[in-house]
Order: C-alpha cells, then structure tokens, then sequence
C-alpha cells in the first residue's frame, strides 16, 4: 500500500473555522493527500480553545478542494451520535464526493458525552458498543433495510436511500491490545498515535492477530498515525506553542474530566514540559520533520497525517510542500 500523507485539522486549535479552511485548501495546494479532522464537542483546554463541528466544516473543505480525501480523527458512534446517524452523514459525504470520504471511529472521550447528558461507561461496555455501531454503519451502508436488535442498539427497518458507490473506508482508533484486534478484525484498518517501537511490539501483532482471526489479509489494512510536529527557527517559540495541548498530556485523560477548565488545572499541576517534549516533536529543523515522517513511513504506516501546532502554520504547510513532500515522494518511487 502506497503511503500518503495529510494535514491534521484541529477543531480546537485555530481562531474560526473559516481559517482552518483556508489552511487545509492551502495544505492541498501544498501536496497533502488528505486531511482529518478532530471530532470533539467539547475542546481538550479552556483558554484560546475552540471546538467547530466537524461534519459540516468536512462537507465545506470537499466543496472548496479537488483531490483532497477526507475524514474525522476520531467520531464516537455510541452516544451522542447514534450510529444510523453516522452511518448517513457520512454516506451523503461519499454518495456527492465519491472515492474521497473516510470515517474512523472510536470508544470515546468523557469531555464529550458526558456534557450532553450521557453517563460514562466502562471501557468493556464502550467496547461493546463500538462494535455493534460498526456492524450498523456497515450494514446500512449496503442500502437495504436493516433490522438490528442489539445489547445497545435497535434498528426498525432502516434503509439508507443514498449509498456511496465507492466504499468508505470505516478506521478504528485503538491504543491497546484489546482494541488493536478489534480494528483488525471488523476495520478497514487503524488510527493510532503510538511511538514506533509501541507500534512494532505491539500495535502490528494485536492489528494482526484480529486480522487473521476474521479471515482477513492485515496486509490490506490502512494504518493510520497522527504525527504531532511544531517547527520554528526559533525552538523555544515552537515548544511553546505545544503547551496548549497539554492537558493531553495528563495521564487517563480521555476518562478523567469532563470540563475544560478541570483538565486545565490539572494539567497545570502535572504535566511537566519533558512529559510535552514526549508528545510532540519540536524542532528547528525541516530536514528533521522529513526524516520522522519517512521513519514512521519505513516502521510500516502508511496514512501519516501531520499535526502541525508550529507558530506560523501558513509557512509551515508551504515548507512541508515544498521540501518534504517532494523528497518523501522520491524516496518511495
């Protein structure tokens, strides 16, 4: 599987959304393959924080682009969305722009469910029904009426009158083993933040292991990476601006707190800037960003998509376009 590289659209990181357009019409201009974009309804900080919705900003990027493949980083299919409902949304996104949607979906996050009434389920119960939305997505997704009677779910005779005629990709988020054979078993393929050597030890053999247990090629399996970089000449410039994403940095974030401001606090007290440094990739260095996304591409990813919090993100896109892209896309030939 060729590899491809896209922009990471943050919902929570830029002033307006019309802006993020802008960067992720200049990311295509630039060579970007693709652009993901967070799914989230409450952002990860308070201060300076944003939180657009992402449905409607992705059907707007399809329209202002040509090439551009897109799709969420990640959706909750479980809660406040119902699965049906994913299941449309993004069969309309396929069915008016074929062959450049994608959906990747996972457990869930408590900052975004929680504020909209729902309680906060263990993992094995999120678990649980991530699985029968993927099988709902899946068989809605056929075009024929659907009736499903579920532990969590419930379906009457449902029927997308729409469907894509090119497949949408359907990627599941995992960060554990468990997880890691769920998308091997029942996804198109993975989204994953791991360190290479996690992904080597442990992502490739779970991914794999549920692949085969299915009956299923892993070789045909995308796996997808958010690669976190912010570029300056000026390095303490470019770490400084990683520290708005450090309540992401708290251990057990995604259960802990359902309010921003919580998680700021937090953060405030226990995440320190080496914990930051071992998230985010700072560097004065181009070369360098070139030579992390070809590792990661060399360990066995194949979908890198690049989040970028660097202090001049319009310079950056332009530099990665002019220098990485072209570079990264000779030494794949």
């Amino acid at each position: 599987m060729a590899a491809r590289i896209g922009y990471w659209a943050p919902m929570e990181g830029f002033r307006d959304p019309s802006y993020l357009l802008e960067l992720a019409t200049r990311a295509e201009k630039a060579g970007f393959e693709m652009t993901a974009a967070s799914d989230h309804f409450h952002p990860w900080s308070h201060r300076g924080a944003h939180c657009t919705f992402p449905w409607t900003w992705l059907s707007s990027l399809l329209a202002r682009t040509h090439r551009t493949v897109v799709g969420t980083a990640c959706t909750t299919p479980t809660m406040r969305y119902n699965p049906a409902i994913v299941a449309q949304a993004f069969a309309s996104m396929g069915t008016m722009y074929p062959g450049r949607v994608f959906l990747s979906v996972g457990t869930g996050e408590k900052l975004n469910e929680e504020p909209v009434g729902f309680d906060w389920p263990a993992f094995e119960v999120r678990r649980e029904m991530l699985e029968e939305a993927v099988e709902i997505i899946r068989r809605l997704w056929t075009g024929k009426f659907v009736e499903y009677a579920g532990r969590y779910f419930k379906l009457r005779n449902a029927r997308l009158y729409d469907v894509p005629t090119q497949p949408i990709p359907l990627i599941i988020a995992a960060s554990g083993k468990k997880m890691c054979r769920v998308a091997g078993r029942l996804g198109d393929g993975i989204l994953t933040v791991a360190s290479i050597p996690e992904f080597k030890d442990m992502v490739l053999p779970n991914l794999e292991k549920g692949a085969r247990e299915a009956g299923r090629d892993p070789r045909a399996l995308v796996k997808m990476v958010e690669l976190k970089v912010s570029l300056d000449e000026d390095y303490e410039r470019a770490f400084g601006m990683c520290r708005f994403w450090k309540t992401t940095g708290i251990h057990g974030h995604i259960g802990l707190s359902s309010d921003p401001r919580e998680l700021e606090k937090i953060a405030d007290e226990s995440v320190t800037d080496e914990r930051i440094k071992e998230l985010w990739f700072i560097t004065t260095s181009m070369d360098e960003v070139i030579k992390r996304v070809q590792t990661y591409i060399k360990a066995g990813y194949d979908w890198v998509m690049v989040h970028s919090c660097s202090p001049n993100e319009e310079r950056f896109i332009d530099e990665f376009g002019k220098q990485a892209i072209p570079h990264i896309r000779e030494n794949l030939a």
